[in-house]
């Protein structure tokens, strides 16, 4: 596949027909090889056949069905998790700047009216992070979902890519020398998580009550400070608002 637009974004690309994860191919490359793989490497797919979401869960991509991309940040300035929001950012700016309201289950799903269109993975290893992102081209069987076809939204491989890497150098960049009011600021701005009533299930047990903030640590704020969740699995329970 022709990646010209995209090529021209990123500081090397490569393109597999399939792969298990982009993420561990990404990984275990930049382990293998620091030299051939600088920061802002990008390694994309047309097919994973071993994708996972969060808590190892899996993330379905037939054959050209989604845009299945990792990115590598060497020596990050902050933790691996940051740099996921900033990537689902990315995307939700992209397909913003598309005529689709688009927003985030905290902390980094990208959804369209509540329907998942995008999940990121983010991991931290010996000097650098890898992140990557599946999004749904073309529509799949699973309930709750969204794509780009869906949308009407132009399905091309590369058109979408480039745009997503076009955003994420630029919120990036920002990020990393400006420090993380912006991004929070915008963090706030597009979530679909605040002022909703959640179900959150932790590590600690399950709890229930409203989103009200999104702290300086990017951790998800529950009824007015009384829990801060660091991770977890969220239920946003329909139609209920604070």
């Amino acid at each position: 596949m022709k990646l010209n637009l995209s090529s021209k974004v990123c500081n090397k690309l490569v393109f597999l027909q399939t792969v298990g994860s982009t993420n561990d191919y990404l990984a275990d490359a930049a382990t293998a090889d620091s030299k051939s793989w600088p920061d802002f490497s990008v390694v994309c797919a047309e097919e994973q056949t071993a994708g996972r979401g969060r808590n190892q869960r899996e993330w379905l991509s037939p054959a050209s069905s989604s845009l299945s991309v990792s990115i590598l940040i060497r020596n990050p300035s902050e933790a691996a998790h940051w740099y996921g929001m900033v990537l689902a950012v990315a995307l939700t700016d992209s397909l913003i700047s598309q005529g689709v309201q688009a927003g985030l289950k905290w902390p980094n799903d990208v959804l369209i009216d509540e329907k998942k269109i995008a999940g990121v993975l983010g991991s931290a290893h010996h000097g650098f992070v890898v992140i990557g992102i599946g999004v749904n081209l073309l529509q799949i069987d699973l309930e709750h979902t969204e794509s780009i076809e869906n949308l009407q939204l132009n399905t091309d491989y590369d058109f979408q890519l480039s745009k997503l890497l076009e955003k994420f150098s630029k919120i990036r960049n920002n990020f990393e020398s400006a420090g993380k009011q912006q991004l929070l600021a915008k963090l706030r701005e597009v979530s679909h998580t605040l002022g909703k009533k959640v179900r959150v299930q932790t590590d600690a047990g399950e709890l229930l009550g409203v989103a009200t903030e999104i702290d300086s640590d990017g951790m998800l704020v529950m009824n007015q400070g009384e829990h801060r969740i660091s991770a977890g699995d969220i239920l946003h329970l329909r139609g209920e608002t604070a």
